[in-house]
């Protein structure tokens, strides 16, 4: 959608999108990286049912989702902590609350539908403790899996040994990578649309009400005032100027005055 755009609001689609990528991708390494280990088993029932009623696939298959949830009990917690693989102690809490949840983060069961296939996933920060902990849970279910059935001879089998990972599995990069781009991308056009709406009532806005034009104000300079000692200086000054005796002023002559009177009555007159 954004390359449609023009190049200024691509731009802005794709900083918020690589800032969101960036701060979902750092909060996701600093979780602890984990490894995976599958296994499956089977479910087979032997005891006799009646066939017009279930299905042979649809009896094993209620098996093996009860089963899935069996494994979630604290007391198949117990079996599978006994069966003798090596697995630390002090893997999970002695509180019973914060065991189970633990207990819960770590083994994920799945039933693959119209069978009685169940596949059980073992997550670890060490690929070695999450495979013993994905053999215990399908050794104690080999064992003790009867002791949860309804059903008699009921026979479970485990069909695929461990498989590990050879990467850490949680948290998985690839997706959270791309939820970071959707959310990203999705906070970018919200954006863009709360901003596109915001200019276009600021425009109308100023249709209706057209802004009066501001007079500019004259800063009329105010007089300077003057210290005491600047007044006493100019009081001194008027008064020495009044005080002063008037110039006196050279008398005037003319310019035959220095000629004889006998001259002067020879000489023409301009």
């Amino acid at each position: 959608m954004a390359f449609f755009l023009d190049s200024k609001k691509r731009r802005f689609y794709a900083r918020i999108t690589t800032v969101i990528f960036l701060v979902t991708l750092f909060f996701s390494i600093m979780l602890p990286l984990k490894y995976s280990a599958t296994i499956s088993v089977v479910v087979v029932s032997k005891g006799q049912i009646d066939l017009e009623q279930y299905q042979t696939s649809d009896v094993a298959e209620n098996l093996a989702r009860n089963l899935s949830e069996v494994v979630y009990t604290s007391s198949f917690f117990y079996k599978a902590m006994d069966t003798g693989y090596d697995i630390s102690p002090t893997l999970f809490s002695k509180e019973e609350n914060k065991r189970k949840k633990e207990w819960e983060r770590a083994i994920k069961t799945k039933v693959v539908s119209k069978t009685g296939i169940l596949k059980i996933t073992a997550y670890d920060e060490s690929s070695y403790t999450a495979r013993e902990l994905a053999n215990a849970v399908a050794y104690a279910l080999t064992l003790h899996g009867n002791e949860y059935t309804t059903l008699q001879n009921t026979e479970i089998k485990v069909i695929d040994e461990a498989t590990v990972s050879k990467f850490p599995v949680k948290p998985n990069l690839i997706l959270i990578g791309l939820l970071g781009i959707a959310l990203g991308l999705a906070v970018s056009y919200t954006a863009d649309v709360l901003l596109e709406d915001r200019r276009a009532r600021a425009q109308l806005a100023k249709k209706e009400f057209p802004a009066k034009e501001k007079k500019k104000k004259v800063k009329v300079k105010e007089p300077e005032e003057k210290t005491v000692e600047q007044l006493l200086e100019k009081d001194i000054a008027e008064q020495a100027f009044e005080q002063a005796p008037e110039p006196v002023q050279a008398p005037q002559y003319s310019q035959y005055a220095s000629y004889p009177k006998e001259t002067l009555e020879v000489m023409p007159r301009e």
